[in-house]
């Protein structure tokens, strides 16, 4: 059952790198030009905050994973805090998540590529993508560590 939560945990962490790589994937493919969501992040943080999510939901997602490693390595580790923590890499993932469908829902942008003539889901790149994939698989390998470890409560 040990092998089990790490392995779960293992992935989470490695889902949380995944979401912060895609931050300098390509978002948005002009053709020839293509910009990631740290162009737009550096650009203007004020309105694109939503970037910023996605960033810190992956940051979040590793550095409350990282401990719940290691307790579930250790022999009698906490298991209020193992669920604790995997709760709180779910919030990240969630933020993650919601950083990015904000970015494809974006009203400047849409409206912007409405006057062009352009769909929205045209010139969406694989950066999004993947950052969506890494939290929501994160966010399901926190669900199943934490039910791992209550089940073992009892």
């Amino acid at each position: 059952m040990r092998l089990a939560r790490a392995t779960g945990t293992f992935i989470t962490i490695t889902c949380g790198i995944v979401v912060i790589v895609s931050v300098f994937l390509s978002w948005i493919d002009w053709g020839q030009t293509t910009y990631t969501a740290w162009n737009y992040i550096d650009a203007s943080l004020s309105s694109n905050f939503y970037l910023l999510l996605v960033l810190v939901g992956g940051i979040l997602m590793i550095i409350f994973n990282i401990p719940t490693f290691i307790f579930t390595l250790a022999s009698k580790g906490s298991r209020k805090a193992i669920i604790t923590l995997n709760v709180l890499t779910m919030i990240g993932a969630l933020l993650a998540v919601g950083g990015s469908i904000w970015f494809i829902t974006d009203v400047k942008i849409n409206s912007l590529l409405d006057q062009m003539g352009i769909d929205v889901l045209s010139v969406i790149s694989y950066g999004v993508w993947i950052a969506i994939a890494g939290a929501m698989i994160g966010f399901i390998f926190a669900i199943l560590t934490s039910v791992l470890s209550k089940a073992r409560e009892k």
